[in-house]
């Protein structure tokens, strides 16, 4: 599934790809990419990729490229026809991707991780090859894998790791072209737009790859150490693109392992995963799973407050939350809530699934509500979403059962971030100390800005339901006095919850 070949190109063939592709680099902005037709390349560069395509007898009709002269945290994802995503499934994948290294800054410990697929078809992250920069080399595999780049180095083990700092930017260079095969084009990609300086001509021949006999093949390391802890792993794009709820997925690994593979000169190491069972689909899958459901509503009621015990406000039966109707002038529009759920993680074979091991909590006060956001906050994040000029876009179908007009924070950057040190210093360590588990194996498995709106025909509530997550937190946004009604009702209580922002 992953091969590497070192050799490929030149030294003098590397630095004048990474030339041309500086010069091109207005092409390739915004995720863009280009394509060209196997029999027809029009430029060097398209030559150089034909070149190491026939070498390798690759019979695909179709390649699109693009390149990167960044060294960036690349999220993990899976390469597809993004435009044919936007209005069809399944998603369709390139027959093989590939990373051609061009130049690469003496600082840079940037590998390309690439993951095999497990036996479970929603669970993607079996074993995980590591495979450094090396300038000449190329990585080839197979178009449906999940793949990333970190950055920082130790950023999947380390949040807060620091970023390098080097006087001389060429040491972090880190100069790569991407290519995809395709039997059939993927739809909206464009030509290579002419330029004299590079096209093809009776007097410019195509750049070519080494022979394919001058190429050494790469030993990749084999680990299978055993795991003693997790990696925190961010998905790329929404929940659509994504395939599942989560933003930020655990991964069981050997810590120690993985930190070395990163930092790996030169030597690609495969990581054997630990074992897989049914259980992490329970985990991972986006369909709702109807069970009893511990909720935590955690409302904000005062200026923040490091780690602030909630204060109990009903003993547990079930827990089903219901936004209430109510009302307000016509005009009025009401950002009613962030809200967000997180997941337990306890290891590869054992997932917390709220119809197991939630039981235990009976008898304790599991619905309550804390002082959490400052006023300040809580202002510009409602003043932000309710802008005229607010250019996220609000969607409607990110729920199957319960669609909410909502937008995911992580497409808000700022806010994501705000939410984040929250999260991290407050509501972490009082789930962990209410439900009795390790802070450090709970997840956000997603996390949103809600919208109702009192106009007719638009959303005013919500009926009940059970949330995805093992515990969950709404936070208030609007005055309570701008509007009637509302709140948040649980199915052993009389009243709804309906606490004011600070």
């Amino acid at each position: 599934m992953v091969l590497v070949c070192d050799g490929v190109f030149t030294p003098a063939t590397c630095a004048l790809l990474h030339t041309v592709a500086m010069a091109r680099s207005s092409s390739f902005e915004r995720g863009n990419s280009l394509l060209f037709t196997r029999s027809e390349p029009k430029n060097i560069m398209e030559a150089a990729i034909d070149s190491f395509l026939d070498e390798t007898d690759d019979e695909s009709c179709f390649v699109e490229y693009w390149a990167r002269q960044e060294w960036k945290n690349i999220e993990a994802h899976v390469d597809i026809d993004e435009e044919r995503a936007r209005f069809k499934r399944p998603f369709r994948h390139p027959k093989r991707a590939h990373v051609c290294y061009l130049a690469v800054g003496r600082r840079v410990r940037a590998p390309t991780c690439v993951w095999e697929r497990t036996p479970l078809d929603d669970f993607p992250f079996g074993a995980l090859t590591s495979v450094p920069a090396v300038a000449g080399r190329v990585l080839r595999f197979d178009g449906s894998l999940q793949h990333a780049v970190p950055y920082p180095t130790q950023i999947w083990l380390h949040s807060n790791a620091a970023a390098p700092v080097c006087d001389a930017p060429e040491e972090l260079v880190r100069s790569v072209l991407l290519f995809n095969t395709w039997d059939k084009p993927p739809l909206g990609r464009s030509y290579a737009p002419s330029d004299e300086r590079f096209d093809l001509s009776p007097t410019r021949v195509g750049l070519r790859c080494v022979p394919r006999e001058d190429w050494s093949l790469a030993s990749i390391s084999s680990h299978a150490a055993p795991e003693d802890g997790t990696m925190t792993l961010t998905l790329l794009g929404d929940a659509q693109r994504r395939g599942r709820a989560e933003k930020v997925l655990p991964l069981r690994v050997s810590r120690t392992a993985l930190a070395k593979a990163l930092e790996e000169a030169s030597v690609a190491t495969r990581l054997e995963p630990p074992p897989v069972d049914a259980q992490i689909r329970q985990a991972t899958r986006l369909e709702p799973r109807p069970s009893k459901r511990t909720v935590v509503n955690a409302q904000a009621t005062a200026a923040a407050a490091a780690a602030a015990p909630f204060t109990a406000a009903a003993p547990f039966t079930a827990a089903a939350p219901f936004t209430r109707g109510w009302e307000a002038p016509p005009s009025f529009q009401r950002t009613a809530c962030l809200t967000a759920g997180m997941d337990v993680l306890r290891s590869r074979s054992e997932v917390q699934s709220p119809s197991s091991e939630i039981r235990w909590v009976e008898g304790r006060d599991v619905v309550g509500v804390t002082p959490l956001l400052s006023p300040m906050l809580t202002k510009r994040i409602l003043d932000a979403v309710q802008a005229d000029d607010f250019v996220h876009v609000w969607v409607t179908d990110r729920h199957k059962l319960h669609p909410t007009t909502d937008v995911e924070v992580v497409q808000v950057p700022w806010l994501e971030v705000e939410m984040g040190t929250v999260l991290r210093a407050q509501l972490l360590p009082a789930f962990a100390r209410l439900f009795g588990v390790d802070e450090q194996q709970l997840f956000l498995r997603d996390q949103f800005v809600v919208r109702y709106s009192a106009r007719p025909g638009q959303q005013a509530g919500l009926g009940w339901h059970y949330d995805e997550s093992c515990f969950s937190y709404v936070i208030a946004l609007n005055d309570v006095s701008n509007f009637k009604g509302g709140g948040t009702l649980f199915g052993h209580a009389e009243h709804p919850i309906s606490v004011p922002p600070p």
